[in-house]
């Protein structure tokens, strides 16, 4: 409150005593003589009291935060921050041991019972075992053949912080044409392959199913917001059985995903609203939800064996 009273006087004083005036007696500062460059400093009170307003509503701001504590706004979206990095970290702390496993039984079959599967090089070997060799068409099968959707997955993970940052601010309409768009490109690759050849391995090639993921994280933000207008699980589940049986009637780039990406982006959000609103799922017997626990490590060593 001083100095909100006193800087306005001062600007006030040094013009008076630039135009030869005397200053105020009560200004907390007085202004010696009487010269015209006073009027070229008389702005600078008023500047300096902006900057302590200002300074003063930032450290308000900031008292109030550590007395009160973070907004509900802020305390969603904190938990919603250590959400994704724990789910990250789990499903991480879940694969990559698994894959070592698997990548140290590939090298022992590769030079004992299967020379097939050695590899060409150490060079091969070390992008299998840190998930970068589908990025290179030769190496798309180093070691354990499947590893090449983990390959994919983990350039995945490394691109969800900022895709989900972009995702989480759009709206529904967005957000579905988002959807819509990824499922144009998985069924626009095939035939840009097919006609004039993308140079890399369809199916395998992170770049290339980059769209699918897409798909997942848009559909899975719709879930999140309750605005997923999809059909139920029953007309998702026999969508999906369509397209599996669908693959093997069109040519092999459009086996790949084109066949079975509108069924498996209705069926997955379908079942995740049909768990949020505790709807009837056979899917959650027991039996079935061990068998998908194990489902992951069977794949990983499916062709090895």
């Amino acid at each position: 409150a001083f100095l909100t009273v006193h800087l306005p006087m001062l600007t006030d004083d040094l013009v008076r005593t630039a135009r030869g005036g005397g200053p105020d007696p009560a200004t907390f500062v007085q202004v010696p003589g009487h010269h015209w460059w006073y009027a070229l400093l008389a702005p600078l009170p008023l500047v300096a009291l902006a900057a302590v307003v200002v300074a003063a509503g930032k450290l308000i701001t900031v008292v109030a935060r550590h007395l009160l504590g973070p907004s509900p706004t802020e305390r969603l979206a904190a938990l919603e921050e250590r959400t994704e990095q724990l789910l990250e970290r789990n499903r991480i702390a879940r694969v990559y041991p698994l894959h070592l496993v698997t990548a140290a039984i590939a090298v022992v079959l590769a030079f004992t019972l299967v020379p097939k599967l050695r590899p060409s090089g150490v060079p091969e070997a070390l992008a299998n075992v840190f998930l970068v060799s589908s990025w290179k068409f030769e190496w798309w099968q180093a070691l354990n053949p499947v590893s090449w959707t983990l390959t994919c997955e983990a350039f995945f993970y490394a691109l969800f912080p900022l895709l989900y940052a972009g995702l989480r601010r759009l709206g529904p309409r967005a957000l579905t044409a988002v959807a819509a768009g990824s499922v144009a490109l998985v069924m626009v690759l095939p035939w840009v392959d097919v006609h004039h050849g993308l140079g890399a391995h369809l199916s395998t090639f992170p770049l290339f199913r980059l769209p699918e993921f897409v798909l997942g994280a848009a559909t899975a933000c719709l879930v999140r917001l309750g605005a997923w207008r999809g059909p139920n699980l029953d007309v998702a589940v026999a969508l999906t059985v369509v397209g599996y049986f669908l693959t093997r009637q069109v040519p092999w780039a459009y086996g790949v995903a084109a066949c079975t990406v509108i069924g498996f982006g209705m069926l997955i959000p379908a079942a995740a609203v049909a768990d949020l609103k505790g709807l009837p799922s056979s899917w959650r017997r027991p039996f079935l939800v061990r068998l998908g626990e194990w489902s992951f490590a069977f794949y990983l060593i499916h062709v090895l064996v």
